[in-house]
């Protein structure tokens, strides 16, 4: 008889499996963009405190004890944004460096179209800018690695849907495992349908990088200014909210 698809899992967790991380970029950011205080709708607000990511702490506490062979990065190069543009470009820079991790890109397309006016009364033409390339990118990759039998078990971190068939593809044909984990604050049913492990990111997973990272070649680059700034004022106000919680009484008018 066959190794079941559960016992195939659960050998993972007790071999040395070759894996490969598949990182959708602009998912990941947008995940750990928004995890700030929840607003009135109890949902979170956006926080630059988890922007200087290292991807390759986060991907060793996602599978702790296994060969991680390769993490892929895939995304696309925003453009003519001043400082947006910079602070990408040097985080880019830091995994362009790192041989553990291969900067796969994208990239932007723009085109003119014609968006109506709120008020009904015409069309006005917009410049449309659509990132191209991440997800199929991120897809063929998986396939093809899966085909040459590049690695035991893929790890995906996304919660794009538009991933389901490749995972079910690799999962049921190629016989490998898929695991998915999702930096998002909301939930995939189809994906937490068709992967082998479904988990989400949390917030103790998301170690950052030194405040200067060096470079083979010397160079240094600093976390933006800007996302420390903010990082540091946002943990300013957790720790006072904190202090409130605890010492209710700092608050009150009442004198002893």
């Amino acid at each position: 008889m066959g190794v079941s698809s559960k016992g195939r899992l659960l050998s993972f967790f007790y071999t040395m499996a070759r894996i490969i991380f598949y990182i959708d970029g602009f998912n990941l950011y947008y995940g750990i963009r928004n995890r700030g205080r929840k607003n009135s709708d109890d949902k979170p607000t956006p926080t630059s405190k988890f922007k200087w990511l290292d991807l390759v702490a986060l991907c060793k506490q996602l599978v702790s004890h296994q060969d991680i062979v390769k993490i892929k990065y895939f995304t696309t190069r925003i453009e003519e944004c001043g400082k947006k543009t910079t602070r990408q470009s040097d985080y880019l820079r830091i995994w362009e460096d790192n041989e553990l991790v291969d900067v796969v890109e994208g990239k932007f397309l723009r085109s003119n179209v014609r968006r109506p006016l709120s008020n009904g009364s015409g069309f006005v033409e917009v410049m449309k800018t659509e990132e191209k390339g991440t997800d199929v990118n991120l897809a063929s990759h998986l396939l093809i690695d899966g085909i040459t039998d590049k690695y035991d078990c893929a790890a995906i971190i996304s919660n794009d849907s538009d991933f389901a068939y490749p995972i079910e593809f690799v999962k049921n044909s190629l016989k490998k495992a898929v695991f998915v984990f999702n930096p998002q604050w909301n939930q995939s049913a189809t994906l937490e349908k068709v992967a082998s492990v479904y988990k989400k990111i949390y917030d103790n997973t998301l170690k950052q990088l030194p405040q200067t990272v060096i470079l083979s070649d010397g160079k240094k680059i600093e976390c933006p200014q800007e996302w420390k700034r903010r990082r540091d004022n946002e943990l300013t106000q957790s720790l006072g909210e904190q202090l409130k919680q605890i010492f209710p009484s700092a608050n009150s008018n009442t004198h002893l």
